[in-house]
């Protein structure tokens, strides 16, 4: 398969934030980088809400956030409104599951919109992302197994079905 390269469009909006990048290596401070931070509206940091959030609070909700595109050169589009319904739904289903904040959360999912909305609906509703990946296979994860406080795994049945057979439970298990 033969990807073309993807150009950022210009245009009035278009404002890149990394002009020259020996520049930007010379110049980088700690705490610069700290002020170009929102930081949460009570006080906090939060690297979810530092990555969607603050540009829906900033009125940018229509700008686009990701784009992907699929093995079969297939291209989504997410704007930050998209992106932020979708990490708040996940958060919020994390929620419902009775998955606690600092709580570990396992995904196996490949390079497509969902993994985006997972990880930041993870990391802004201040769980602990625990990625899978299937370069060797998929195997049942040894630190989220057994009697070590195993949380959900979010996973795609049609990309991983072996996954499904696990006999890892895709929703929170009744406690003990």
């Amino acid at each position: 398969m033969d990807h073309s390269i993807i150009h950022k469009e210009s245009g009035p909006d278009a404002t890149f934030m990394l002009q020259d990048y020996e520049q930007a290596r010379t110049d980088f401070t700690w705490d610069r980088a700290r002020s170009r931070l929102s930081g949460l509206p009570g006080g906090g940091l939060n690297i979810g809400y530092e990555a969607v959030d603050r540009h829906l609070a900033a009125g940018h909700g229509r700008r686009e956030a990701l784009r992907c595109t699929a093995a079969d050169d297939t291209v989504t589009h997410l704007t930050y409104a998209e992106l932020g319904s979708l990490t708040g739904r996940f958060a919020n289903v994390l929620t419902a599951l009775g998955v606690g904040r600092q709580e570990r959360v396992f995904t196996l999912l490949g390079r497509c919109p969902e993994l985006y909305a997972t990880v930041l609906g993870t990391l802004r509703s201040a769980r602990v992302l625990c990625p899978l990946f299937s370069a060797r296979g998929v195997r049942r994860p040894a630190h989220g197994s057994g009697g070590h406080g195993a949380a959900p795994l979010h996973q795609r049945h049609d990309r991983y079905p072996r996954a499904s057979s696990m006999g890892r439970p895709t929703s929170r298990p009744a406690p003990p």
